[in-house]
Parts: structure tokens; C-alpha cells; sequence
């Protein structure tokens, strides 16, 4: 038997599969792998990659003959011969071609090689262990909108915050709130969200605000500097009215927000949620009507002021 092997599964994987690159849906599951705690797994899943390799470091003296390996479409399964626990074993976060999987050992090493059923799924998220601690969604600050659309008032939006989780995250978003830091030392202008605009609106799906510098999605800044970190992930985009930090990539939050109108799993991981709408989701209703598929609004959502509030009026 060659060093590179066919994974064992419902459909063989290729050997040499240097493959069908045929663009498919993929399907996306909910849990993922999880190793033994002997076991040491590494993983490289370049966005631009169709590849995924996960590679598994095993005692020296493991033959061979004493490793199996199983590939389904959505899940996959590794035993070692005189092991009690499983290698590595669970589901991945996309479907992959099955045909198109294979892998090998060498002497302190087992490499598996993946093939994205889609190119453009993001495989970041893969092994158990790096999934957030769940984060902590005590409201620890009350802020507000007072939302113009058109020019007509439309009501207020109430957001609460979760200090205990992202201090450093609320804390910006509430003194930009409130405009206590008065102008910005890099670009000249307030550092508030009063009379910004939301320059962004998917409708049913996103708003996005916050540019105080350009109103265009391609300015603004924290009352740090121009960006700060990402504090911590570990809250899910899983309900209307989420409250997320908008940016660039990773560690580039800056002054814009985006809130969900539905739940948004593509978003975990990628921006960190610091709040929740708590009331007022009515007049995110009315802000999302004037969306648009492409996200250009057909009229002006404006914070026309806004602020903190009492935890209990």
C-alpha cells in the first residue's frame, strides 16, 4: 500500500485526486471535531485554499497498519489500534468532497488532507477546542438612539450592553454615545454617533452604522485610536436585534456597528457581539424598510441624538 492513502468511507476518496474543481452548495453542520486529550492536532485552512490539513501528532511507535482513518461527507473518524479514546473524531463546519480526500503517516504524524466541497467556505472554526468560552450577557449599560428617517422622528432604540464580557468594546460604543471625548485628535471630528447616519441596510438581514467621519462605510474610529482589538468572541449572532462591531478583518474595530435583523451564524467569530436591542426593535422594523437588497438605503436613516440611560428607569 502506498504512503498516501485512500480515506475509508461510504464513497472512496481519490488517491491522486487532483480533482474536479466544480463549484457546488455546500452544507453547513453544527458541531465539530474534537480530539483526545493525548492527541495533539493541528490545522491549516487557508481562506484561499480548496485544502484543509489536519494533522495529528501520535506516539512514535504507533504503526501504520494500527491507524484508521474515515471520511464521510460531513463528518470524519480516526482510531489508533490499542488507544481507548478515539484520535479524532465529530463533524466539520462545511461538506467536503469526498473524492477529493486522502491521507498519509509518517513516522510521528498522520495528515489529512481535505477537499472543500466549496472553496469559499470558511473552515476556520473546525476543532472543538477553539470554540469561545460562552460569553457573558449581563446588561451592564443602557444606551439609546433617537432615529430620524427622512427627516421624521421614528422613535427611539435602546441597546443593552455586555460589560461583563467586552468592557473595553462597551466602553467605546457608550462614549461614543455620549460624546464625552469631544473631537478626535486624527481625523478633527466629533467622536459621536449623534448625526450619523446607518450608510448601510440589507434588507432583512443587517444595519450598519457608525461612520462619523465619512458617512460612506469607508471611515470612522475608536475613542482609542484609529482601531483597537477584537476583545473577545464567544456570544453568538443568533437573534434580531444583535449588536456586533463592524470592521476590516480581524483586530480592525473602529467606530462602526452592525445590528442583525435575523439570526447570522456567518458573523460568529469574525465580529465581536457587545449588546442587543431591547427595545424599540419596531423602529429597527421601520429602519430596515427603507433597505435594500444590495444594502443601499432608498432614504436617510439619522441618529438624530443619543446617549446612555439609567439600568432601571
Amino acid at each position: 500500500m502506498s504512503l498516501a492513502s485512500r480515506a475509508a468511507s461510504s464513497v472512496p476518496c481519490s488517491l491522486n485526486g487532483r480533482r474536479r474543481h466544480r463549484q457546488r452548495r455546500s452544507t453547513t453542520t453544527t458541531s465539530l471535531l474534537r480530539h483526545a486529550a493525548d492527541i495533539d492536532v493541528a490545522l491549516k485552512a487557508a481562506g484561499d485554499s480548496r485544502d484543509v490539513v489536519l494533522t495529528l501528532t501520535l506516539p512514535r511507535d504507533v504503526p501504520r497498519h494500527a491507524v484508521r482513518v474515515n471520511i464521510f461527507k460531513t463528518s470524519m473518524r480516526v482510531t489508533v489500534d490499542g488507544m481507548d479514546d478515539v484520535a479524532l473524531e465529530g463533524d466539520f463546519p462545511h461538506a467536503v468532497d469526498v473524492d477529493g480526500c486522502f491521507w498519509d503517516k509518517d513516522e510521528a504524524t498522520v495528515r489529512v488532507t481535505l477537499e472543500k466541497l466549496n472553496r469559499a467556505d470558511d473552515w476556520g472554526l473546525t476543532l472543538e477546542r477553539d470554540v469561545p468560552a460562552p460569553g457573558d450577557t449581563t446588561v451592564t449599560t443602557r444606551c439609546f438612539f433617537d432615529i430620524a428617517i427622512n427627516g421624521k422622528r421614528a422613535g427611539r432604540i435602546v441597546f443593552g450592553l455586555f460589560g461583563a464580557h467586552v468592557p473595553k468594546t462597551v466602553e467605546n460604543f457608550r462614549a461614543l454615545c455620549t460624546g464625552e471625548e469631544g473631537l478626535s485628535a486624527i481625523s478633527g471630528k466629533p467622536l459621536t454617533y449623534k448625526g450619523n447616519c446607518f450608510h448601510r441596510i440589507v434588507k432583512g438581514l443587517t444595519l450598519q452604522g457608525g461612520d462619523f467621519t465619512l458617512q460612506n462605510g469607508q471611515g470612522g474610529e475608536s475613542v482609542y485610536g484609529l482601531t483597537f482589538e477584537d476583545e473577545a468572541f464567544g456570544i453568538p449572532h443568533d437573534a434580531p436585534g444583535t449588536l456586533s462591531m463592524a470592521n476590516r478583518g480581524p483586530n480592525t474595530n473602529g467606530s462602526q456597528f452592525i445590528i442583525t435583523k435575523v439570526p447570522t451564524p456567518g458573523l460568529d467569530g469574525k465580529h465581536v457581539v457587545f449588546g442587543r436591542v431591547i427595545e424599540g426593535m419596531d423602529v429597527l422594523d421601520a429602519c430596515d424598510a427603507v433597505g435594500t437588497e444590495g444594502g443601499g438605503p432608498l432614504g436617510q436613516v439619522s441618529i438624530i441624538d443619543c446617549g446612555t440611560l439609567p439600568l432601571q428607569d
